[in-house]
């Protein structure tokens, strides 16, 4: 007698039973409404270049740092004139030394017998060594997490800075500096020898450091390229190389004779300030690709992909073998 249909009752709640589970404001496809596109997360993927651990070896709690870096893969065109141009910064800085280092003061070299040429590049490849076994990798690690192309800037920078600077030190006077310990009388130390030794040094690890990056970008563009041209592109690869390795020397004479046509004592520069202007170009052809290039999709994206190898398990790159390679 209360105006109800008992039949009716259970239904009477303003709700159609079919749309009880519907009628949540959610989309029953909630895997899918996740605000991601599939080629989003793939070019997240490619972003990835090394996870490195930075927490306690002995702990529940690791914690972790994600290296990104812009997934722009250094096309095997590219890789390979960089690789090249390496080549030809290092033969061409060996023979300017070589012409600098024995040429009279006269013509703006350092004046250096051959025997005090041959111990300043002694010298100065035990400082190479232990840069490239040691310096290379920490600063890979700490600085540059795995970023080949900045590498290959750094080393390109660095070579032209050392090529302006050896020239200076060429023209310096000889000095010594006579150190006593102990009312002793020490051997001196030859000030220029050890200037030039630095000088030296730096122009051949900062070369060297160019090979090694250049091989890893190599590496890397041989990895992301088509199976089926792997041969052809490696061949081109080592043709530039050697081809870079012929044309140092030859280029280092004619801008020494070039420049002493011009004026006797611009001779010894004279080399350096080409090897000074290569590594600027060698330096801004790596720039160049490093930077984000616009994708179909209108956010920074490659057409290739980063494909990064030579990676350990902690992020970072085995120079073992490119280490034995220079």
């Amino acid at each position: 007698d209360d105006g109800l249909d008992d039949d009716e009752i259970d239904d009477d709640d303003g709700l159609d039973d079919d749309e009880i589970d519907d009628d949540d404001g959610l989309d029953d496809d909630i895997d899918d409404d996740d605000d991601f596109d599939d080629d989003d997360k793939d070019e997240a993927k490619e972003d990835l270049i090394a996870v490195y651990d930075v927490g306690p070896e002995e702990s529940s709690s690791r914690r972790f740092k994600v290296a990104k870096e812009a997934s722009t893969a250094t096309s095997l065109v590219r890789a390979g004139a960089l690789n090249a141009l390496a080549a030809l910064l290092q033969e061409t800085a060996h023979v300017s030394e070589a012409l600098i280092l024995t040429s009279p003061a006269g013509d703006g070299g350092a004046g250096f017998t051959d025997s005090d040429a041959g111990l300043c590049f002694g010298a100065a490849g035990l400082l190479v060594l232990v840069w490239v076994s040691i310096g290379v990798p920490a600063v890979d690690r700490s600085l540059l997490r795995g970023s080949q192309r900045r590498l290959y800037r750094g080393a390109a920078l660095c070579l032209a800075v050392f090529a302006m600077v050896l020239p200076v030190v060429a023209a310096l006077p000889s000095s010594f500096v006579r150190p006593r310990l102990n009312r002793k009388q020490l051997p001196p130390i030859p000030l220029k020898e050890l200037a030039a030794v630095v000088g030296v040094g730096g122009i051949n690890a900062a070369s060297s450091t160019a090979i090694i990056s250049g091989c890893v970008l190599v590496q890397q563009a041989l990895a992301a390229a088509d199976p089926a041209n792997l041969g052809k592109g490696n061949g081109r690869v080592q043709f530039g190389i050697n081809l870079g390795y012929v044309v140092g020397p030859i280029l280092a004479g004619l801008l020494f004779d070039a420049a002493k046509r011009l004026r006797g004592r611009l001779a010894g520069p004279g080399p350096f300030l080409g090897l000074a202007a290569l590594g600027l170009l060698a330096s801004d052809i790596a720039s160049e690709d490093s930077r984000r290039r616009p994708g179909p999709g209108g956010r920074g994206s490659s057409s290739s992909g980063s494909t990064p190898t030579n990676h350990n398990n902690k992020g970072t790159t085995d120079y073992g073998a490119l280490t034995a390679n220079v």
